[in-house]
């Protein structure tokens, strides 16, 4: 049996804006305080990182629905095997909540001291947010945050510790959300594409025309930059960093030929070899 000081495990759920229907996240969060010897909080009662978390997919325009209505579609005992990393609980949770991903997250604070000249504790609080397929029980993304916060009451603290190390792993983890929601139904991406050897812009600008015309199932190219013979770009679209290579590699180009170098499925770096 695990001793800790406070522990609220907590459900939230929201719908991304997608193009094609509202896509469902389900969040499961503990949190612990470790130090205090009486246990406090409640499974009924959100804790402060479950709020932050929500507050912050508020502000970024996700629609978040009340976590209290989610409590009741899912127990105590499976949102702990959830936590565990229990691939068979995360595909049962994300089924009865109808929720395509999981955010699960751990977030613990403790005393490390007090503060000098001061009655006050320094509680350094940490979370660890992962991202689920709830289909699959596939980890696709896992970000971290710290914190710490002065405080008299190690509870108090704890939670602000919680609170802030939550909203610092959140806002790294919305742009790996959006991602996987994005490659869920637009297609592979984005894939980072990088070209060396480049005579001048105009070279660049005929290649990356190329690329417009050639990619499968292309929605867009973006971030593009240029510098002294060197660009980069991220392709957004259907095609693999694999399917990029190997049908640039096979193209025809006159006066020139582009050699993978470095590809995996998110990455190509390009070397354009002038024909002598």
């Amino acid at each position: 049996m695990r001793m800790i000081g406070m522990i609220a495990l907590s459900i939230g759920l929201w719908a991304f804006p997608a193009t094609a229907a509202n896509i469902k996240v389900a969040v499961v969060f503990e949190e612990q305080v470790r130090g205090v010897f009486d246990l406090s909080g409640s499974w009924m009662d959100p804790g402060r990182g479950e709020e932050v978390v929500m507050n912050a997919l508020r502000n970024a325009g996700y629609r978040v629905v009340d976590s209290q209505t989610l409590r009741a579609n899912l127990l105590r005992e499976q949102a702990i095997k959830v936590l565990s990393g229990d691939q068979k609980a995360a595909v049962a949770a994300g089924t009865a909540l109808q929720a395509p991903y999981l955010l699960t997250g751990n977030g613990f604070a403790k005393s490390a001291g007090q503060v000098a000249g001061s009655a006050m504790k320094s509680l350094q609080g940490q979370v660890q947010l992962t991202l689920i397929d709830a289909e699959t029980g596939e980890i696709l993304a896992g970000t971290t945050g710290q914190a710490a916060k002065p405080h008299v009451d190690e509870t108090i603290g704890g939670g602000e510790a919680i609170a802030a190390a939550a909203e610092d792993a959140v806002q790294k983890m919305i742009p790996a959300i959006a991602k996987a929601e994005y490659t869920e139904n637009l297609g592979l991406g984005p894939v980072e594409v990088t070209i060396s050897g480049l005579k001048s812009y105009r070279h660049f600008a005929f290649i990356k025309e190329w690329f417009e015309k050639n990619v499968q199932g292309l929605d867009r190219i973006d971030n593009v930059s240029y510098t002294t013979g060197t660009a980069r770009f991220d392709i957004y679209g259907q095609s693999s960093g694999h399917d990029l290579a190997g049908r640039i590699a096979s193209a025809s180009f006159q006066g020139f030929v582009v050699n993978p170098v470095d590809v995996s499925d998110d990455l190509v770096s390009l070397k354009v070899i002038l024909r002598q």
